[in-house]
Order: structure tokens, then C-alpha cells, then sequence
């Protein structure tokens, strides 16, 4: 599953954006997909913080124990979400 949201972290970032939330409850696998890579078919959801990056930034008014209960050491509440931070949570999940 791993190099499956890389992939999909790949092209979201491509076009500018940002999860923001990436955690194993926002990303959903297809019972019996495997892709044309022999990947697994997952479906990134929860986009209530998602955005281009540089103009979207986490909530201010609440904690970081209620954003992320893993996350990158450079995460602040209210503070910008960057796609860099994206790939640091894909390595929490592995």
C-alpha cells in the first residue's frame, strides 16, 4: 500500500497540492484492486484541508494532538501545510 499512496502523494503534489490529513483512516483500498503495477487500487479521501500548497495552512483552533496524532516536527497549528509534510506521514504509516 505504501508505494501506492507515494504514487498518488506523486501526482498531488504535481499539480500544486496538499493533503494535509494523511493518516490510515483517509486512505481507502479497494477490496480486489490491484492497479496495472500490480499496486494496490486506494482512494485518497478527506480533503477538508487540502489545497495548493503555500496557501493553505492547518487550524489554528485546535491542537496538534486533535490534527495528527503523528506528525512532522515542523507542523504548528495554524501553521502552512506543506507537501513535505505529506511524504514525512507516509513514513509514519509504513
Amino acid at each position: 500500500m505504501y508505494r501506492a499512496v507515494q504514487q498518488a502523494l506523486v501526482k498531488l503534489h504535481g499539480k500544486g497540492f496538499v493533503h494535509g490529513d494523511l493518516q490510515e483512516a483517509n486512505i481507502m483500498v479497494k477490496r480486489d484492486g490491484v492497479d496495472s503495477e500490480g499496486l494496490h487500487d486506494i482512494i485518497l479521501v478527506d480533503f477538508d484541508w487540502a489545497e495548493k500548497e503555500g496557501f493553505v495552512r492547518y487550524p489554528s483552533n485546535i491542537t496538534l494532538n486533535h490534527i495528527l496524532l503523528l506528525h512532522p516536527d515542523d507542523v504548528e497549528s495554524g501553521g502552512p501545510i506543506a507537501a513535505a509534510h505529506n511524504d514525512q506521514m507516509l513514513k509514519f504509516l509504513s
